[in-house]
């Protein structure tokens, strides 16, 4: 069993270097309106377990707990949005001057996994087999999401 304060201790440490990168992975998937939500959720849930399995990589770990809490995040939208019998997507993410608003679209267009892949390849600079680790999954799912992801690109710029 984890000591309490050491995990908090770890997790705190990690945070604090990797926090911008979480929240800029967090943008990614559900927009900025929500990231910090999004992040802070995750980091609580982390120091609120009561019994920590041993993490051999905390970095992976806190990845997958905002990705973990992007996809609760939508889960809970769609279900509120149904039962209001609204739109299920939105694209709602503030315009940038410097955002090309077909790749918002394309964005918009693929799964919030192929959104994850596709943000850890191209701004994070992971390779497939890193990014299976960070998202714990195995690397021929990377390697379908992110073909998936590119070909969606595709799609609309053609």
């Amino acid at each position: 069993m984890i000591d309490q304060q050491a995990h908090a201790d770890r997790v705190e440490c990690c945070f604090a270097s990797e926090r911008e990168a979480l929240l800029r992975f967090a943008v990614s998937m559900v927009g900025p309106d929500h990231a910090q939500d999004i992040v802070a959720t995750a980091l609580t849930s982390v120091l609120e377990r009561r019994s920590p399995p041993p993490i051999i990589d905390m970095r992976s770990f806190l990845f997958r707990t905002v990705h973990n809490a992007a996809n609760h995040h939508w889960r809970t939208q769609n279900r509120r949005l149904r039962r209001q019998r609204e739109v299920l997507w939105t694209e709602r993410y503030e315009d940038h001057p410097d955002c090309d608003p077909t790749i918002r679209r394309a964005l918009n267009a693929m799964s919030l996994r192929q959104r994850a892949v596709i943000y850890l390849a191209y701004w994070e600079d992971q390779t497939n087999a890193s990014i299976a680790t960070t998202l714990g999954i195995s690397l021929g799912s990377v390697k379908r999401h992110r073909t998936r992801a590119l070909q969606r690109l595709k799609e609309h710029y053609t």
